[in-house]
């Protein structure tokens, strides 16, 4: 599910009886692209936008009343509290979620049409503690393109977390507990597309006795509001040059920031598409100044100091005399530094159109005398008269 200006993401896990996930969710279940789990003995949950709609760890059912189930897995929880109704609660046990813990992970794509400079997080933990142990829980986040699980994420912002009592409440017949958090904002330069991952960490924190069911309830998360952050770009989108016989042909392109508060930094790299290999790149320039050490696919850093808005990345092209089809390149725009969002403009191309022309083959040659040409796909040049008859 999305967010976005004006479009919060919302889940309050009403409805929610404890089904499982899916990409395609029934009756019961919640969306497997939104959630990822890491620690229960099934792994299957690892990957977002698994089906675990099997009863196992990821489809436990329904707690309702009194009763204290010991199997580690995910739960609907029926918690009698007005604040919480339904809540999605997690059973530790001494292997899973409890001593080494584990993590849950919320993901969610930005889908506003401009680069915003954060989010606002809120929600609602939930436990219940009928025996003396505690469970910590952390939450910590990461803004990335991709939407495959960060590699890193922040550190654990502590007004988000909470941990449980050491101290039972209420033995064998304790209540539900919320635990009503602020509303935190998060500074991030989030670009359209993007993802948000909330990761919340469980971990045994000390004592005796069965675990508590600890979960969450009420998630909010909304777009922040205030000044757009300053863009990046590259123009033009498309350039196209013959490659020449010898020396060098430049491809040059402008990466602009629509504004100049302080230094940016912005990362490029430059692809190779079909036929253009390592060699066919003489150097790649930075407003004149060669880039140390270039590598196709390796990024490089693109810096805007001062009142300076544009910074030029010319592409060097080597001229040769090889019979060739056109090649081609990209150049991709990636982690712009802190104060600034990429825009909409990221990626350019360039075409290197071959100019050479190969030895002459004879229309002989190239039909043969067999049923398929020895030439066939293969570049040739011919030479011949072309006639044309006009009839009135």
């Amino acid at each position: 599910m999305p967010f976005g200006p004006g479009l919060p993401f919302t889940l309050d896990f009403a409805g929610f009886t404890g089904a499982g996930f899916s990409p395609t969710p029934g009756p019961g279940q919640l969306n497997s692209n939104d959630f990822r789990f890491l620690g229960f003995s099934e792994t299957t949950g690892q990957t977002y936008g698994a089906t675990l709609t099997t009863p196992g760890d990821y489809a436990r059912g329904t707690i309702t009343g009194t009763a204290d189930p010991t199997t580690a897995g995910v739960y609907a929880a029926t918690t009698g509290v007005a604040a919480l109704g339904t809540s999605l609660v997690i059973q530790p046990t001494g292997a899973e979620f409890g001593m080494t813990g584990g993590t849950v992970t919320l993901r969610v794509q930005y889908n506003g049409a401009a680069p915003i400079g954060g989010f606002t997080f809120d929600y609602d933990g939930v436990f219940r503690n009928n025996a003396d142990r505690s469970t910590a829980v952390t939450v910590a986040y990461a803004v990335q393109a991709d939407a495959a699980e960060p590699t890193t994420y922040s550190a654990p912002i502590a007004s988000l977390g909470f941990t449980t009592p050491l101290t039972n409440v209420g033995g064998t017949a304790a209540p539900w507990t919320q635990v009503a958090l602020a509303e935190q904002s998060i500074s991030a330069a989030i670009n359209p597309g993007d993802y948000v991952f909330v990761r919340f960490s469980l971990i045994d924190n000390g004592g005796g006795g069965s675990r508590d069911e600890t979960g969450f309830d009420n998630i909010v998360l909304t777009a922040a509001g205030g000044p757009v952050l300053p863009t990046l770009s590259i123009a033009p989108a498309t350039l196209s040059a013959a490659e020449g016989d010898a020396g060098i042909t430049p491809y040059a392109y402008a990466v602009t920031r629509s504004a100049a508060p302080s230094d940016s930094t912005v990362q490029a790299t430059i692809t190779g598409g079909p036929g253009l290999v390592a060699v066919d790149i003489a150097s790649v320039l930075v407003d004149g100044v060669p880039v140390a050490g270039f590598t196709l696919g390796t990024p490089f850093t693109v810096p805007l100091t001062g009142a300076a808005t544009t910074a030029t990345v010319t592409v060097n092209v080597a001229g040769d005399t090889t019979l060739e089809p056109d090649e081609a390149f990209t150049v991709t725009l990636s982690g712009p530094s802190s104060e600034y969002a990429l825009g909409s403009a990221a990626t350019a191309t360039g075409t290197v159109a071959n100019d050479d022309i190969g030895t002459v083959t004879a229309i002989s040659a190239i039909q043969g005398s067999g049923v398929a040409s020895a030439l066939n796909g293969q570049l040739v040049t011919i030479e011949g008269i072309v006639t044309g008859d006009y009839q009135n």
